[in-house]
């Protein structure tokens, strides 16, 4: 586990273990791994065609900082195959658990990737749950179907923030501020991107 540097500051994103992925079918989600690439040299770069579930798995395990921008896919009938859509097949909210190290912050740009679902015992399973169950300090996702493009300015302005050094909650706030609410699309970004965990 990481602590935080005095001042309760987050260490800053560097380009080494950043995890940058991109899903089949979002023109919005590759430009904005092309624009995230230019803040992280160096950084780990899965778009279609090479975004692949194995591909995908292989290059999250451990990672410092992954983002993800795909198609959510919510199975309220059975939680454990809710999925982020990839080239080729799903990654499944079960191997996603399966995930040896999951990043320390991870961005889910995915619609209703912040949603789980309770259990008995109050259990919650969510792709959020599971990541920081798997070690994730701090993770960032949106609790309802967000537009494709609308999400671009402000996931990169979270990237920035977190580059820069910022928690996963001050990135979000600072992504949200770049967004136009007047604009509804983009008022329903600002509105459902939420920050979990303190990282």
């Amino acid at each position: 586990m990481r602590s935080l540097p005095v001042g309760g500051a987050a260490a800053p994103a560097g380009p080494a273990g950043t995890v940058l992925v991109a899903g089949p079918d979002l023109a919005g989600a590759r430009r904005e791994v092309d624009e995230l690439a230019a803040l992280f040299p160096g950084a780990t770069v899965l778009a279609p065609p090479r975004s692949t579930v194995p591909a995908v798995i292989a290059a999250l395990s451990g990672a410092d900082l992954a983002h993800l921008g795909c198609h959510g896919l919510l199975r309220v009938d059975n939680p454990t195959f809710s999925a982020l859509r990839l080239c080729g097949g799903d990654l499944t909210l079960h191997a996603l658990d399966q995930l040896g190290a999951a990043p320390r912050r991870v961005v889910l740009a995915a619609c209703d990737s912040a949603n789980g679902f309770v259990y008995d015992g109050n259990e919650v399973l969510g792709f959020v749950s599971a990541l920081m169950a798997r070690g994730s300090t701090a993770v960032a996702a949106n609790s309802a179907p967000v537009g494709d493009p609308e999400s671009v300015p402000l996931t990169t302005g979270v990237h920035r923030a977190l580059r820069d050094g910022a928690a996963m909650a001050e990135a979000v706030h600072t992504g949200r501020a770049v967004l136009d609410r007047e604009d509804p699309r983009q008022f329903v970004s600002w509105c459902v991107t939420t920050a979990f965990g303190g990282g």
